[in-house]
């Protein structure tokens, strides 16, 4: 057998797994998208996301966080910890907790305790 057959192999059985949790109903009904008409997030995990690289910052991660959060927020109730002004970029209706962006040592330490407050008072499912 050649290494591409192998590697063929591998991704059918992958694939073959995945589809049978989504046949069996192996994957959590909170993994799909919930209907949200009666409330905003009735039945909706929650989710924190703690972060340094978000908006205003200028970039590809900071672009890619931002994608994620609001692609996330349609199936979690998504909480964000980042630098100052991060607000502005974020969703309507998401908590944003803020930290001061400079120096490093600061964030991390004014952001990690944030992010245990918030997961103390809000119990976060992620």
């Amino acid at each position: 057998m050649s290494g591409g057959d192998h590697r063929f192999l591998c991704r059918n059985y992958t694939h073959d797994r995945h589809n049978a949790a989504i046949n069996s109903g192996g994957y959590p009904q909170n993994a799909r998208k919930t209907d949200t008409r009666s409330s905003p997030f009735s039945g909706m995990d929650k989710l924190l996301l703690v972060t340094r690289n978000f908006p205003p910052l200028a970039g590809g991660m900071e672009r890619l966080n931002l994608r994620m959060a609001e692609s996330l927020s349609g199936y979690y109730e998504v909480r964000i910890v980042a630098p100052e002004g991060a607000s502005r970029y974020a969703m309507d209706g998401t908590v944003v907790r803020h930290a001061p962006l400079r120096p490093l040592w600061r964030f991390l330490s004014a952001s990690a305790w944030l992010a245990l407050r918030e997961a103390r008072a809000w119990k976060p499912d992620i």
